[in-house]
């Protein structure tokens, strides 16, 4: 029996034919990635454009939103807040209720969105080059809300961030510990230092703590008002009866005695260090505490009426992250993390 043997023939076609396969597999995976970045490159073009016709859009993607202010700043909001009570933007996002998300957040922000648009990227802020600023947020009854007080001194913050802001305003300044002279000596202070003018006057009564109330002053400004004083447990007051036409009003309390409850909490060991800071910084009601879930970040949490106590803390520790967290009261609760 003679065993068949390929022509030379076929065998070439069989060699030409798997070439001819190769070479149009590489050259469709080619085309495929090219096609793919010249999608990136239109979509990143459309985004750009859009961002330059119209200033105010929130962008929609997985995981997030983007409020994007033209070239000022984005605002980068998490999808695990709620904006109601019931209702949480991840579940809004995922239902495809885009313009009840609109809706939502426009009734929160201080500059409105005009639109939004649905994307893929997680990197606008590379994109756009444009600054990113997070979601002032507080959390109560172990949900997630927008923080609409810090929301408020952001916004207030970066649209005016490059004007030339004079410290000319004017400042009640009210004396509510009995010490005669005291609210002129702190005006004096403010005067000299910051620029401000001062009214100054007995309060009506005395009180423990000392209450800051703002009419048009930013946050930065507010800051810079509490570091020149020695008071230490510092409220903020949003109503009061007081008639006045200037720019904030200070109530300079007694801030003596156990006040505001401080409690230091660190992994595994109590804190000695920064305990015995705020003890020579003359705080008192201090408190320390081995933590016994792990604590990742250090930060300090504070009631919002509390925010200038916190800060106070903050700039004598060195610590740069403060959380809101309504389910305190007077309470100040410091987290050393690692």
């Amino acid at each position: 029996m003679r065993r068949k043997k390929y022509k030379p023939k076929l065998r070439f076609y069989i060699i030409v034919l798997s070439i001819v396969i190769v070479l149009g597999f590489i050259l469709s995976f080619e085309n495929n990635t090219r096609n793919k970045n010249q999608k990136k490159v239109k979509k990143t073009e459309i985004i750009e454009k859009e961002m330059t016709n119209n200033g105010k859009t929130l962008y929609i993607s997985e995981k997030n939103l983007y409020a994007v202010y033209g070239e000022r700043f984005i605002l980068k909001i998490p999808l695990y807040i709620y904006i109601s009570k019931s209702k949480k933007l991840e579940n809004l996002v995922n239902r495809n209720r885009y313009q009840d998300v609109l809706d939502g957040l426009n009734q929160m922000l201080p500059e409105k969105l005009e639109n939004y648009n649905k994307i893929t990227t997680e990197n606008l802020a590379q994109i756009l080059n444009v600054k990113e600023k997070m979601m002032p947020t507080i959390e109560f009854e172990k949900k997630i809300y927008v923080n609409t007080y810090g929301l408020a001194m952001l916004f207030d913050e970066e649209m005016r961030e490059g004007e030339n802001i004079e410290n000319n305003g004017i400042i009640d300044i009210l004396n509510a510990n009995g010490i005669g002279g005291y609210a002129g000596k702190v005006g004096r202070n403010l005067t000299e230092v910051l620029g401000y003018e001062y009214n100054a006057a007995n309060y009506e009564k005395r009180t423990d703590y000392t209450y800051l109330i703002n009419k048009k002053l930013t946050r930065h400004q507010l800051e810079q008002i509490v570091e020149q004083i020695p008071e230490k447990n510092i409220k903020i007051k949003k109503e009061t009866g007081i008639a006045t036409l200037a720019d904030a009003v200070l109530i300079l309390g007694k801030d003596n005695g156990n006040l505001t409850y401080i409690m230091i909490q660190r992994n595994k060991k109590l804190d000695y260090k920064n305990f015995e800071k705020l003890q020579k910084s003359g705080y008192r009601n201090l408190h320390r505490v081995k933590s016994k879930k792990e604590i990742k970040e250090t930060k300090i949490e504070y009631n919002e009426e509390d925010y200038y106590t916190a800060y106070k803390i903050s700039k004598k520790l060195g610590i740069k992250l403060l959380v809101e967290n309504n389910n305190l009261k007077n309470r100040i609760e410091i987290k050393i993390g690692g």
